[in-house]
């Protein structure tokens, strides 16, 4: 029988191998699921080197791993990575003209591109904390620089406004779904490229619950000192008169699906302190996935 540690390795790779992931021994080990305690970096190698059981399951290669019947992901990895390194110089642009919208409190990059895991039509995907009672205002401001790069235009690289929350209302666990591993990890591998460390850790501090999954994660990179900024920036909350208007001017241009699915589930949340727009929702299979690779009969396959 395999051990704790053996099983939390494995049930920790197949998962990634869903998003789809080769990860590193250091990101098996950082991610590691529901382990029986906390294991150190080198427990963690010596058991991925040593393991007959493992060796079973996986392969490595350029020190990644991976499922022994997902063996290309290690090879796309290489590349999605590189085009990662791309996307990045862009989002400094990207980021030169957030910081000029006094309604931001944070910016940070989420999903494929917060794990260097892109293709060159991934989008770049921002999420965004906003001054109280400013949601609207902060989208709207975000997009117009940018509409022609939104994701129904096509191309490549395009940029994707589909998550605001504002200051006061940082905890995500209410757009969960049951065993939200999916959740919890995007709100652990978010990269911060604008904002201070009080924001940053105040976000940190509402959305504790994340390292349920996996309790050796731990949110938040510092701000890459390329991205750092001089002096302080000047925020403020939207008026009133101006985030209803332009809340109305926005919704007047929403698409049927958008409209279909409004506050129908926790896909498509519009509210006065939060906008996510996420149509396709990928977390299900993520859920359906943790369930199984808890139960030890099926993990120790």
């Amino acid at each position: 029988m395999p051990s704790a540690l053996e099983r939390a390795i494995w049930r920790t790779i197949q998962l990634f191998a869903l998003y789809p992931f080769a990860p590193t021994v250091f990101e098996v080990h950082k991610w590691l699921i529901q382990p029986d305690r906390s294991y150190d970096l080198k427990e963690v190698s010596d058991a991925i080197t040593n393991s007959e059981w493992l060796h079973r399951r996986i392969t490595t290669k350029h020190g990644f791993i991976a499922p022994q019947d997902a063996e290309h992901l290690i090879e796309d990895r290489q590349d999605r990575f590189l085009d990662g390194v791309r996307k990045f110089k862009k989002v400094r642009r990207v980021r030169f003209v957030l910081r000029l919208i006094p309604f931001i409190k944070g910016v940070a990059i989420c999903n494929t591109l917060s794990w260097m895991n892109t293709t060159k039509t991934s989008d770049i995907d921002f999420f965004i904390i906003t001054k109280s009672n400013s949601v609207w205002s902060t989208r709207f401001f975000s997009v117009l620089p940018f509409f022609f790069k939104r994701p129904h235009r096509g191309g490549r690289d395009p940029l994707c406004f589909s998550f605001f929350v504002d200051e006061h209302h940082l905890n995500l666990s209410s757009v969960c779904i049951e065993n939200d591993i999916y959740n919890a990890m995007w709100v652990q591998s978010l990269i911060p490229i604008l904002g201070d460390d009080v924001i940053w850790e105040s976000f940190r501090q509402a959305n504790a619950w994340s390292t349920e999954f996996t309790p050796q994660s731990s949110f938040a990179h510092p701000i890459p000192r390329r991205f750092n900024v001089s002096g302080k920036r000047f925020t403020m909350s939207s008026p009133k008169i101006l985030e209803r208007l332009l809340e109305r001017v926005q919704r007047w241009r929403f698409p049927d699906s958008i409209r279909e699915l409004e506050n129908t589930s926790t896909r498509v949340v519009i509210q006065n302190h939060i906008l996510k727009f996420h149509v396709a929702d990928g977390r299900k299979p993520f859920a359906d996935l943790y369930r199984k690779l808890m139960n030890k009969e099926y993990a120790s396959r």
